[in-house]
Formats: C-alpha cells, structure tokens, sequence
C-alpha cells in the first residue's frame, strides 16, 4: 500500500433537533446509517440523539437525571455505549434502534475507553493513583477482568503517568495516547511523538481496516498508520471540503469516525457531516 486516498460519497446536514446542535462534543456510528451524537444545547446539559437517513433525530435518554454523559463508544457490534458520570452506574450499553440493554459501572475518571476484537471493553484512566494502573478491562457484563496479561505488561513498559486517548485495532494492537503502541500479548512495538509526527493541538482518530488507524491534524493533514512502523499520508479531496465546509479539515473542530471501508466527518460549528470512501493503492 503505497498511499491511501478519500473518495467523497456524500454530505448531510445534521437538521431537525430541536434546538438545533450546539456544542456537539462526541459521536458514534454503530451501523451504516446510524449516527449517534452527545451536544449540549444550553451549554451544561448533555443530549444524545440518533440520526438515521429520512427520519428526524430521536432523542436517547441514557440514564437518571443525575447522569452527565461524556462519552460515546461503538462497540463494533451495532450497539453503543454511553459512559459518564453522576449515579452509582456510569455506563449504559444501547442497542442500535436506541433501546437500552443493560447499565454497569467502569469506575471513576475516565479518560477514553475502546472495545477489544472479543467484545470486552478497556477503559483508560486520567492518571495513575497509588496501585491503580491506567488501563483496565471490563467483560461484557461489565465485570473487571482481574488477571490480565496485556495489561499486565503494558503496565510494566509504559512511562504514561496520564491517560488521554485510547485506540484498540482490531487485530488487539492498543495505542495509548497515540505515542505508545503494545502487541496483543502486551509487547512495546512503537513509540513516537504525536506532536513531531503529526504537529501541535488536537488529533481525532479511529481504526483503519484490520490493523491500522487513520490520525486527523489541526492542520487538516490525515496520515494512517500501519503495521511496522509505515506511515501513509492520506489525499483529501480539499476543494469538495472547502465546497461543503468552507474551510479545510481541523481535529480542532471536526470529529473522525470510521466504519469499515467508510470514514464519516462530523463539522460540530456547523452539524454537517461528509462521509467518504477509503480507497488505497
């Protein structure tokens, strides 16, 4: 694979919330034509609502009124799950038609959180206190998985004291932070340094195939990477960006998520949303 390339599929308008979205802060897609997004309107409350094609959204409520949503996760299996926090329960696992399966909880100061290939989540935590690790992985029950050799390892290797993103392929390869990348087994097989590699301010990121991700700059530069340290920069199409958004590709104001050979970006100034194709060469 020498470089990948977007193909533009279409665009949406994110329309018809009442009110409409403001300070849209999470999204997910657990099926083709479903979007899920987290905003808060009057800038405190939090509001999830579904989006599917030629339906207005429908609002999800996620839990009691004391449950402040934070986070959005696809589980890679059509449903999603909200995490956040208030209540003795902070998560609440969602089928995709937006019906509520089942609540648990995941403990405190979540930073981000990913599904592995068998179905169990790993939660990363801000920081480390005393004997807690960063990571933890729970079963799909929401039981905490109490011998677990990847995490053991990693906790081993890893120089991280704080936890700011987390990215499980679905080959099992874990990326802390986008600066350190373990083995399934639990073994260092990279470390870089986000800001030389992809430049100062935010990233947005998601998985790319079977073993990859795709990494999104401020700067609007889009770059996968591969197995054994390969780097491949991505072509955007910019004048068909410019076209629906007026501007180019920002992690500072666009959300990346991906699903299969699809890559969806969700504008949150604008509640606009451009999906693309992944092709590659």
């Amino acid at each position: 694979m020498r470089f990948l390339e977007l193909d533009f599929e279409s665009a949406r308008t994110l329309e018809g919330a009442d009110p409409p979205l403001q300070g849209l802060f999470s999204v997910a897609s657990p099926t083709d034509d479903d979007l899920w997004t987290a905003d808060r309107p009057d800038g405190a409350k939090v509001r999830i609502l579904r989006w599917r094609t030629g339906a207005p959204p429908a609002e999800v409520t996620p839990g009691p009124a004391n449950f402040f949503p934070r986070i959005l996760a696809d589980d890679g299996q059509g449903r999603v799950l909200i995490v956040g926090a208030g209540g003795p329960e902070n998560a609440a696992m969602f089928e995709a038609d937006g019906r509520e399966a089942r609540r648990f909880s995941l403990g405190e100061e979540i930073a981000d959180l990913s599904f592995d290939p068998d179905g169990n989540l790993v939660v990363l935590r801000q920081a480390r206190r005393g004997r807690r690790a960063l990571l933890d992985r729970y079963g799909e029950e929401g039981d905490r998985v109490v011998r677990d050799p990847q995490i053991e390892r990693i906790a081993g290797h890893t120089h991280l004291d704080r936890g700011a993103m987390l990215l499980i392929q679905r080959d099992g390869t874990l990326w802390m932070n986008l600066c350190e990348k373990y083995t399934a087994d639990g073994e260092l097989l990279d470390a870089i340094d986000p800001a030389t590699t992809f430049g100062p301010g935010r990233v947005s990121a998601d998985l790319l195939g079977w073993d990859g991700i795709l990494v999104l700059s401020e700067k609007g530069v889009l770059t996968a990477l591969l197995p054994r340290g390969v780097r491949r920069a991505v072509r955007v199409p910019e004048k068909i960006v410019q076209q629906h958004l007026g501007r180019g590709l920002n992690a500072a104001l666009d959300l990346l998520v991906t699903r299969g050979e699809w890559m969806d970006v969700v504008a949150t100034e604008q509640a606009r949303r451009l999906r693309f194709r992944i092709l590659s060469e």
